[in-house]
């Protein structure tokens, strides 16, 4: 097992009050995050003990947004959201401001459907919503604005009122008014998605995604399939790609490990299994990982980490 160090990317000041609730990586991979500046309000409990999330909260939530780009402590974004009634779970941002998201989304008639996609200018000042639909695993978003929307298990087979629910495909392409402009569709002898584990977004024309039930490595370009890998991870959560292989976060009961597998014609061999440790030599515990590009980014309480595919391959 290669024990790895990882670069330092930024920490969050402690100065900073609230809980972090959003972590995203930009198409130019500056780091967003979303504190939230209030208690939180995101589960409720309903009779027999089942704890359920929450849409909204009771009170309307203030977010702090905040971007960093590496190169110093210093923020780039320094935003106050105020009166949000979403609780959110995702940030991109926009031409001209910033997509906040909550994942899930109610749908009570035809009529009647939360937009959970809220659109944000650059003063902190609502500019519009859009409906994104409900289970959403992840959000990225590229320069020209187009919206990358990966769905978890309910978001694909319904719940929260959604009989036919939008996220049905498992992956989906917007644009910024909400229109969808690409909707995902296995060639043979791909399988449908039943949960979009991970996707990674590394320029305009290319789009990888990882899926249940036998997570093959999919690359999408010009929104077609234009190859795929049979994959010996399973349930990876993030993945960084590159030329050198893909460096996935670790598998099922394996969330710390991280392993580079690299390419052959139609399968990924793992090369290297890694784990990552600080200067002191603590594993780092990822609560939050987010694969853009080439990289990975790790979320460990207010440090946040970067490590490449090529750091791993040409680590010793």
């Amino acid at each position: 097992m290669l024990e790895f160090q990882p670069t330092l990317f930024t920490r969050v000041s402690d100065s900073i009050a609230g809980e972090i609730v959003a972590f995203g990586v930009s198409h130019d991979r500056n780091v967003y995050i979303a504190v939230a500046q209030k208690p939180l309000d995101y589960t409720e409990e309903q009779p027999g003990w089942a704890t359920f999330p929450k849409t909204r909260p009771d009170l309307p939530q203030t977010y702090r947004l905040l971007a960093y780009d590496g190169t110093t402590a210093e923020t780039i974004v320094d935003l106050s959201i105020r009166d949000e009634t979403y609780n959110i779970h995702f940030v991109q941002p926009l031409l001209d401001g910033f997509l906040l998201v909550c994942a899930r989304s109610t749908r009570r008639s035809a009529r009647d459907i939360e937009h959970n996609g809220r659109i944000y200018n650059r003063q902190g000042q609502l500019d519009g919503e859009i409906i994104l639909g409900d289970g959403i695993a992840d959000i990225q978003v590229t320069a020209t604005g187009r919206i990358w929307a990966s769905y978890f298990d309910e978001g694909i087979f319904g719940n929260f009122g959604w009989k036919l629910p939008l996220g049905n495909p498992g992956l989906l392409a917007w644009d910024s008014a909400g229109e969808i402009t690409y909707q995902f569709t296995p060639p043979p002898p791909l399988e449908a998605m039943a949960d979009c584990y991970a996707m990674n977004c590394p320029s305009e024309s290319d789009l990888w995604c990882c899926y249940y039930t036998s997570f093959p490595l999919v690359h999408i370009q010009d929104l077609q399939v234009a190859r795929f890998w049979e994959s010996p991870v399973g349930g990876a959560n993030a993945f960084a790609v590159s030329d050198d292989g893909v460096l996935f976060q670790g598998g099922y009961n394996d969330r710390h490990t991280y392993k580079l597998c690299t390419f052959s014609s139609d399968t990924l061999d793992v090369a290297k299994s890694a784990s990552f440790t600080t200067v002191s030599g603590k594993q780092i515990q990822a609560d939050r990982v987010v694969g853009r590009g080439s990289s990975l980014l790790l979320l460990a309480g207010r440090e946040i980490y970067r490590v490449s595919v090529s750091d791993v391959a040409g680590a010793a």
